[in-house]
């Protein structure tokens, strides 16, 4: 079983949930706003804005200033692609 923490749109660095130590930061996913998918992963690629080389095991991205840099760059990018309009999320695992 896997317990997830979420944090949306942080403004900055969250190294840990409030509230639980036992919880190990992931990283950060993009989801786009309308079907609720992850941009970084099941939308096809976006190659001018990200390279799949920079997603962890989890196909998130691990740095707060990059993944803000790429939710960002998505819609300036690719204006008419509707997948580019995201939300970030920090996400953790509860570690047992």
């Amino acid at each position: 079983m896997n317990l997830l923490g979420l944090y949306r749109n942080p403004d900055e660095q969250i190294t840990c949930p409030r509230g639980d130590d036992n919880f190990v930061f992931l990283g950060y996913d993009l989801i786009e706003e309308r079907t609720g998918v992850s941009a970084l992963t099941n939308c096809g690629g976006f190659t001018e804005t990200f390279s799949n080389d920079e997603l962890s095991q989890q196909g998130l991205i691990r740095s707060f200033v990059r993944a803000r840099e790429i939710r960002d760059l998505l819609p300036i990018n690719n204006p008419d692609e509707p997948h580019a309009h995201c939300e970030m999320y920090a996400i953790w695992r509860l570690e047992s």
